[in-house]
């Protein structure tokens, strides 16, 4: 199992650095652009959006233009004061795996935060999500997966100068959690190379709707 304690201090220290790339994505690059590409073939300026462990609110802030409402869900409040002050944006500090509300949402994101979730805690998410999501909705989940097995990682980074703790289980393993909570999930792989510096895991989104019966 993850240690919560590990996972929790590493963000509290995460919230201390001003760039919001570096914070959340450890490092600059582009990767962000691929997600907004993504995320746009789903969204339009009626769009209802939940943004669930947005950090530092780079891809709320971003979206905020493109949707008519977007709610940044973050266990971090240092984070959420990095979100736009916008009457379409609302914060909320919270535990995702507590999070739930009678709102029903056109899309929702969890993107990078998977990996630091243990499998029971991921099934309460997934089922908040699933009573949240519109019928007709679509929930975008993205992080990095392992590509022949679940890597789990323990140890110093060099690249994020931290010590780094999360689960990248195999991308079946991701894919069948997503099915075992009543969606239906395509696997999107946008990511090319170059931003996939590790051998054995590989960032893949996964698109999915609920199930129809």
């Amino acid at each position: 199992m993850l240690d919560k304690e590990k996972i929790d201090s590493f963000f509290e220290r995460r919230t201390e650095i001003s760039n919001p790339n570096i914070a959340t994505h450890y490092k600059e690059d582009d990767t962000i652009q691929f997600d907004i590409a993504l995320i746009d073939k789903y969204i339009d300026s009626s769009s209802t959006v939940l943004d669930l462990g947005c950090g530092p609110g780079r891809i709320t802030n971003l979206l905020e233009p493109k949707v008519f409402y977007i709610k940044a869900v973050d266990k971090q409040k240092a984070f959420l004061e990095y979100c736009t002050n916008s009457p379409k944006v609302e914060t909320v500090e919270s535990e995702l795996t507590e999070f739930n509300d009678d709102s029903k949402y056109n899309v929702i994101l969890l993107f990078g935060i998977m990996n630091y979730f243990d499998d029971e805690d991921v099934k309460k998410i997934y089922k908040n999500c699933f009573s949240m999501l519109k019928n007709n909705g679509v929930i975008i989940v993205k992080h990095a997966s392992g590509i022949n097995k679940d890597v789990i990682v323990d140890k110093y980074s060099e690249q994020i100068g931290d010590w780094y703790h999360a689960i990248y289980r195999h991308v079946v393993r991701d894919d069948k959690l997503l099915r075992q909570s009543g969606f239906e999930p395509n696997i999107i792989d946008i990511y090319p190379e170059r931003l996939n510096p590790w051998e054995n895991t590989h960032y893949y989104a996964f698109v999915a709707k609920k199930k129809s019966y």
